[in-house]
C-alpha cells in the first residue's frame, strides 16, 4: 500500500464537495459521527476538522415515518400503481397501509418504480443550501436504478 495518501486526499475532497465520502478507505480516513449534533468529525496524520451533515434516504426503508420525522432524516419516496392508481411510497400518508394490503390480498398486483433524478435533487437541495455535506442510504443498486438516479444527481449538483 502507498500509504493511502492519494485515496485519502480523495475522500478530504469529496466530503467538502458536498457529498460524503462513500467511506472508500475508512482505514485511512478516520471518521467519528456525533449522532446528536449532526456533525461528522474526520482526521488523519495532517489535519482535523468537522463538517455538518444530513442522513438521507429512501422510502425502502420501511421505517414508519414517525422514525424519520423524530430523527429529522428526509426520504425520496418510491413510486407505485395500485388498481390503475398512481401512488408515493410515502409511508401509509396516501394509502393506509391497510388498505395497500387489503388489496393486494384481493388479487391487486402493484408495480413499483424508482425515484428519478430530479426527484433526488428536489431532496438533496435544501440541505445543501445549508451548507451540509449529505450521506444517502439507498436501495440496492442491484435491484433498482434509483441508486443510479441518486449518484447522477449528487454528480450534477457538485
Amino acid at each position: 500500500m502507498d500509504g493511502g495518501k492519494g485515496q485519502e486526499k480523495k475522500c478530504l475532497d469529496r466530503s467538502r464537495n458536498g457529498f460524503s465520502a462513500a467511506f472508500q478507505g475508512v482505514d485511512v480516513l478516520r471518521y467519528m459521527p456525533f449522532q446528536k449534533s449532526g456533525f461528522m468529525v474526520y482526521w488523519n496524520d495532517e489535519e482535523f476538522f468537522m463538517v455538518s451533515y444530513a442522513l438521507t434516504c429512501c422510502s425502502t426503508a420501511d421505517l414508519p415515518a414517525e422514525f424519520f420525522r423524530m430523527r429529522q432524516v428526509p426520504f425520496a419516496s418510491f413510486h407505485f400503481q395500485l388498481e390503475g392508481e398512481d401512488y408515493l411510497d410515502d409511508l401509509g400518508k396516501t394509502i393506509p397501509y391497510e388498505e395497500y394490503f387489503a388489496k393486494i390480498a384481493a388479487g391487486a398486483q402493484p408495480t413499483t418504480a424508482q425515484v428519478n433524478v430530479e426527484e433526488y435533487k428536489r431532496l438533496f437541495e435544501p440541505l445543501l443550501q445549508e451548507g451540509k455535506d449529505i450521506l444517502h442510504l439507498s436501495f440496492s443498486s442491484g435491484l433498482s436504478g434509483s441508486c443510479a438516479s441518486a449518484c447522477i444527481a449528487a454528480e450534477e449538483m457538485r
